[in-house]
């Protein structure tokens, strides 16, 4: 669907920016169409599958969000960006994640210049995630939200833009 969107409008390269599922299509499309990816940024993601024992209380608990007011997410910092899923939309996003293949031994070839963006406080599936694609990818840097969890660019915006806003500087894409 990604690569039909830059087609539709036109566009040889771009610059792909995913968070978390966002940033697995972004690194499939690294992978099977390097061509079209000018730069890549993934934020907040992974590049393989954790495992389901892991996985499956993080499904069942994003299902009770919408058993929650939301006065009482707002009251959890850890909620408080969150937003309540159908069971079978929980359950159909866990089952893309356990099935990842694993893109970070794919990437290895993927030329382009890339940033790997996350909190510090993000769970540890998207740290080691985070710190495998970091080491996969030939010309991948890496910026750390530090206090942030799994939605900086929402939670810490400035420090989020500033590290994006380098990146961009850097490839002498904006001034």
């Amino acid at each position: 669907d990604a690569l039909k969107v830059l087609d539709s409008d036109g566009v040889e390269r771009a610059f792909v920016v995913g968070h978390y599922l966002g940033g697995i299509i972004a690194q499939h499309l690294a992978v099977h169409h390097p061509e079209r990816v000018a730069a890549l940024v993934l934020s907040s993601t992974t590049c393989f599958a954790p495992s389901r024992e892991a996985f499956e209380p993080l499904i069942r608990g994003a299902i009770t969000l919408a058993f929650m007011s939301s006065d009482e997410r707002a009251a959890n910092p850890a909620l408080r960006h969150s937003s309540p899923l159908d069971e079978d939309t929980a359950w159909g996003c866990g089952e893309a994640i356990l099935t990842l293949p694993r893109y970070d031994l794919m990437l290895r070839t993927f030329m382009a210049p890339a940033l790997t963006i996350y909190g510090d406080l993000d769970s540890n599936s998207i740290v080691d995630g985070s710190k495998q694609l970091i080491a996969s990818i030939p010309q991948c840097r890496e910026s750390i939200i530090l206090g942030a969890g799994h939605v900086p660019q929402v939670t810490h915006t400035e420090a989020y833009t500033e590290a994006l806003s380098d990146f961009l500087q850097d490839l002498d894409v904006i001034d």
